[in-house]
């Protein structure tokens, strides 16, 4: 059919439509079909934690992953991007989340701006704020913050957030953030088999509806 429409030039008429019957197509004839991602029990994330201070480094950058998964529904490559950008020499060079990209307020809150996300096709990026926790030990902002200063001196020119343990210390990939959230859910307890780090961002977003946030507000937050 594209060739047809090609040869008729039509192509530039017809490229969206053909794409989606192609899609649609590819999608019925799946013997899988897709299923709603359902949420995991946010309690097995929540209460299990130690205050910032008695945490290693590497248990200290699982829970602020953890959290930040919860409260903002994050995907992986939301805080590893894998998009890059070219400047006006063609340089092209990676996006990552950077420590300038996240603010901290005197009320105890935090604004964070994501680029290069899945729904950040010009990459504009979307700004994201971030309340304080009424409970101090699983306060995202809080632990963000102990997390970004115990890090200060690991962290190189490329200024990401969220880095290596080892020398040099260079910014994780959207794969071993998923893998650290997947080592969350095991030591959380539940079955590995049976959930993996996309499940984050449901289960944030069902656990906020079920505590009465405004579905609109929800959906803003989570780019839906």
């Amino acid at each position: 059919l594209k060739k047809f429409y090609a040869v008729c030039d039509l192509s530039h008429i017809f490229k969206k439509d053909l794409d989606d019957l192609i899609t649609g197509l590819v999608k019925s004839g799946s013997t899988v079909p897709m299923k709603r991602t359902e949420a995991m029990p946010v309690s097995n994330f929540v209460y299990k934690w130690k205050s910032n201070e008695d945490l290693s480094l590497k248990l200290l950058r699982m829970k602020c992953l953890c959290l930040l998964a919860l409260s903002l529904y994050l995907r992986p490559s939301d805080v590893a991007p894998r998009s890059e950008v070219m400047d006006e020499n063609g340089i092209i060079t990676p996006i990552y989340f950077t420590v300038d990209q996240v603010t901290f307020n005197d009320d105890g809150s935090s604004d964070i701006v994501i680029f290069g996300n899945k729904n950040d096709a010009c990459i504009q990026g979307s700004r994201r704020h971030l309340p304080k926790h009424r409970d101090p030990v699983i306060d995202p902002v809080s632990c963000l913050k102990s997390y970004i200063l115990r890090t200060d001196r690991l962290r190189g020119p490329h200024k990401a957030v969220f880095i290596g343990l080892r020398c040099p210390f260079n910014p994780i990939s959207s794969a071993q953030v998923a893998e650290i959230l997947n080592e969350c859910i095991v030591q959380s307890g539940l079955d590995r088999k049976k959930y993996s780090a996309k499940y984050f961002r449901p289960t944030g977003a069902t656990n906020a509806i079920s505590a009465g946030e405004d579905p609109d507000v929800v959906r803003c937050l989570g780019g839906w």
